[in-house]
């Protein structure tokens, strides 16, 4: 017996309620890449974390708490040791936000933003191919959202803190 059956067949239904699939915008200026990559939380944090496995080994890394607007930075440190300590932000990050997170090499710039926006900015236009081989979709620009938050509207999150604290001191950054 079927409590919750509507008039609609499951087909429209499993339509309706689908997940919408990530895509990312690319543009070029001047020998400037940029890529901007539209997808819910989880997903923009998992990518960011697989995307900073294609920087160099030795990266810049600067940190942004927007809810106590302190920010943290390092130079040359290991690729393998700034993914690690983003590793462990992965699920306060994609819960509670408010962090940006920037990765930075010669050539390269990978940000995700305190409202858990992926963007790139290259001087090649080889994050087009790595983007499409992460399964994402190559679009036209979207608006930026319109539900982003100010940094005082950040509401408070402890469990988010307490993994950021952890992150800079593994990284040992330190404060600008």
């Amino acid at each position: 017996m079927v409590l919750f059956r509507g008039r609609q067949h499951e087909s429209v239904i499993t339509h309706r309620f689908r997940s919408v699939r990530a895509r990312f915008a690319f543009s070029a200026d001047n020998e400037m890449y940029t890529a901007r990559v539209f997808a819910n939380a989880e997903r923009a944090v998992d990518l960011f974390h697989a995307l900073a496995g294609h920087l160099p080994p030795a990266v810049d890394v600067h940190v942004w708490d927007v809810r106590s607007n302190q920010r943290w930075s390092g130079t040359a440190l290991a690729l393998a040791d700034a993914r690690d300590a983003f590793a462990r932000l992965r699920t306060p990050l994609s819960i509670f936000a408010g962090v940006e997170f920037t990765l930075v090499g010669p050539d390269d710039q990978l940000s995700l933003s305190a409202s858990l926006e992926v963007h790139v900015h290259a001087r090649s236009d080889r994050w087009y191919y790595l983007l499409v081989g992460t399964g994402l979709l190559p679009g036209d620009p979207l608006p930026p959202r319109t539900w982003r938050l100010a940094p005082h509207e950040f509401p408070p999150a402890q469990e988010m803190q307490g993994a950021l604290d952890r992150a800079i001191q593994r990284l040992g950054l330190t404060s600008e």
